[in-house]
């Protein structure tokens, strides 16, 4: 457990077992998306004794990954972990969840590097060992767990791309219906700027600039169509690219090249994107 708290990790939901129904309740980082998360099984008021269980990592956000496990849908990593937290949920025993999102970005030589999905494999092959050496209980990940690779249980790299498969399936119209909000503000991107044509990211204007926070900071973006929510990013402020210390939000990585696709296949060259400002820190584009 130590190991997440120096990573900066952060508890982020508590899961429960009432009524024959399992639980999720989501305190922070809702609308997060490419974030790390990690099931700890809580055991007494000692934190050194507290059993990590189980390790992931999401490209949408945080709140429809937990509906995912919370539902149990599918045969895959859903059905599993469902029934692994309502198990120990229903001896009486409390899980928290702690998250880690996605505020470290690394660039290598204008190459996007991402950290979260980088740590992904390297925590489970962590606590793999450690839970075995404390005599904790296993861990629940099959893929990237040497132990289950070993022992010839399943083909990792298939697994993986199920429970891929499974998350881009688990999304439903009651987990990403969007609740009309106030827009505070709003302003328009014109797409003939070959920069905001040709790259994935967004300049606020100065009149706007209040209504979000320092660099480093996250920003949520929401794409709906049809009122609903069809993507998330999470995006983060960086305010010493722009001269006048305006904020510019960048999309990068596979999210980038997603807000391209979609951008591209959406709208016209000579034509301009829409975003309102709901709150701070929070954009949608009602598409």
């Amino acid at each position: 457990m130590e190991k997440l708290i120096e990573l900066g990790f952060k508890q982020s939901a508590t899961v429960k077992y009432e009524n024959d129904d399992l639980i999720i309740k989501i305190e922070n980082n809702e609308h997060s998306t490419n974030l790390l998360y990690a099931f700890v099984l809580v055991s007494g008021d000692e934190i050194e004794n507290w059993h990590v269980r189980y390790i992931g990592h999401t490209r949408k956000s945080f709140k429809n990954r937990m509906y995912g496990y919370q539902q149990g849908n599918g045969k895959a990593v859903n059905n599993r972990i469902h029934n692994e937290l309502k198990s120990n949920c229903s001896e009486g025993n409390k899980m928290i969840v702690y998250t880690l999102s996605n505020t470290v970005q690394l660039n290598l030589h204008s190459l996007f590097i991402d950290v979260a999905a980088g740590l992904e494999y390297s925590l489970i092959d962590y606590y793999q060992e450690f839970n075995e050496i404390n005599n904790h209980p296993p861990l629940q990940n099959i893929a990237g767990n040497k132990k289950y690779v070993l022992m010839n249980i399943v083909d990792d790299e298939n697994l993986e791309l199920e429970e891929k498969i499974e998350e881009d399936k688990q999304y439903t119209n009651e987990s990403i219906s969007y609740v009309e909000q106030e827009v505070l503000a709003s302003f328009e991107q014109s797409l003939s700027r070959p920069t905001y044509w040709n790259f994935s990211f967004i300049n606020i204007p100065t009149i706007h600039q209040e209504l979000f926070g320092d660099s480093n900071e996250e920003v949520t973006l929401s794409i709906i169509e049809n009122n609903l929510i069809i993507k998330e990013f999470s995006l983060q402020i960086n305010r010493t690219a722009n001269t006048t210390g305006t904020p510019r939000l960048y999309i990068p990585g596979i999210d980038g090249q997603w807000y391209q696709d979609w951008k591209h296949n959406n709208y016209d060259r000579n034509g301009s994107i829409l975003f309102k400002i709901i709150g701070r820190n929070r954009m949608i584009i009602k598409y």
